[in-house]
């Protein structure tokens, strides 16, 4: 899948470091709709898995749960916790805004934190919901606008820009992280360090 790359590189004794992020099995659980895209995500992930000679994991919680499923992953894993740049911190600019941000997927949450915002709206109707990672023109993306119709929200696709990413950070009063396989995600680290109540799934 990868061309001979990673072969190539150990041929040359040099060390292939895989960072991985998320588990491409319950991606297929969870979005079974997108499984030819997936499938060639899956089969590179399980190339990564035999031919890596170390493999990171933000959490313990993710490494072990990769163990439990490839348990030789332990004898080539660590985990290393992501760092954060504190200077991008600063000049908060507060408002009634409550942000999302990550991939638009069942696994995340997102359908679910649409239902409870729309349910919160018609309550506190001066609130904003700011989503950002979609892909756009998506079924999934559709199903969310049905039920945020009515409500105040707007839908970003994916910010590359860290520094206009970080503007949505400051503006926000309560971020949200309704995911139901993570624990602790760059997104959430970000939302504390800009000091960003924050709301965590359990």
């Amino acid at each position: 899948l990868f061309a001979g790359h990673i072969d190539i590189f150990k041929s040359y004794n040099l060390p292939v470091v895989y960072f991985c992020h998320s588990f491409i099995e319950e991606k297929l659980e969870f979005n079974p709709q997108d499984v030819t895209l997936l499938s060639l995500e899956y089969l590179a992930q399980q190339e990564l898995f035999e031919k890596s000679t170390l493999i990171i994991f933000l959490t313990h919680f993710h490494r072990n749960k990769f163990i439990n499923k490839y348990p030789l992953l332990a004898f080539k894993s660590r985990v290393v916790y992501p760092g954060i740049d504190f200077y991008s911190y600063n000049h908060l600019k507060r408002k009634k805004k409550i942000l999302y941000v990550g991939r638009f997927s069942d696994e995340k949450g997102v359908y679910d934190l649409a239902c409870a915002f729309r349910r919160f709206s018609l309550i506190f109707k001066d609130f904003e919901l700011i989503m950002v990672g979609a892909q756009e023109d998506s079924l999934y993306l559709l199903k969310i606008k049905e039920v945020l119709n009515g409500a105040s929200y707007k839908i970003i696709p994916w910010v590359k820009d860290r520094d206009r990413l970080l503007e949505y950070y400051k503006e926000a009063s309560l971020f949200v992280a309704p995911s139901y396989y993570e624990t602790f995600n760059f997104a959430l680290m970000d939302a504390i360090s800009c000091g960003v109540p924050v709301l965590v799934s359990d």
